[in-house]
């Protein structure tokens, strides 16, 4: 069996407490976005490489659901990739490839493109806050106990909430730009004397 990051972060996620597929994908989806069609196949391999085990939890009024869990195996072979280097970091992000070819367009084209991102970065600069707070009040002793994996969840959760502060700054920024300020400045009423 292949292992990639995925593969790992899938291992990690079942480490902290059984889960199901759609459980998964929920939980990458604040940090490493994953789509049901990746995880599904992961889950089943590693299933069947005996590095995880399944149970059927039944469920009224609605279809039974596969649970997974680490098996030993499964947790000493995510032990042994943290003993390795991370490979450098791959940045996918649509909006910088745009921004990139924005100069083929009006000022205005970069203007829309960095508010859009500016709402995006605000709502999930909430998300991120709210997190963190929900991890300090139901977790307190926990975010500060090195084993305890609330406490990698602390850390990522600090991480993005830095990250997208700077992204925004950098967006704020962008939007003071002598081409777009001044687009700005002309569409504003005068102000009353």
């Amino acid at each position: 069996m292949i292992f990639n990051t995925t593969t790992y972060l899938v291992l990690g996620i079942l480490l902290r407490e059984p889960r199901s597929g759609y459980d998964i994908v929920k939980e990458l989806a604040s940090f490493r976005p994953a789509k049901s069609s990746q995880i599904y196949p992961i889950l089943s391999k590693l299933e069947k490489n005996g590095y995880a085990s399944s149970s059927q939890v039944l469920q009224t009024g609605r279809p039974n659901k596969k649970v997974y869990s680490v098996t030993s195996s499964g947790k000493e072979k995510l032990k042994k990739w943290l003993d390795t280097s991370p490979e450098p970091p791959v940045i996918r992000d649509d909006f910088l490839s745009m921004i990139f070819s924005v100069w083929i367009k009006e000022p205005e084209t970069l203007e829309r493109l960095v508010l859009q991102r500016l709402d995006y970065l605000t709502e999930r600069l909430q998300y991120f806050t709210d997190r963190q707070q929900t991890l300090e009040t139901a977790f307190p002793s926990e975010i500060r106990n090195f084993y305890s994996w609330h406490h990698s969840n602390y850390l990522l959760t600090r991480r993005r909430i830095a990250v997208t502060k700077e992204d925004i700054k950098w967006c704020k920024e962008v939007l003071e730009e002598p081409a777009i300020a001044w687009k700005r400045a002309q569409a504003e009423p005068p102000s009353p004397v």
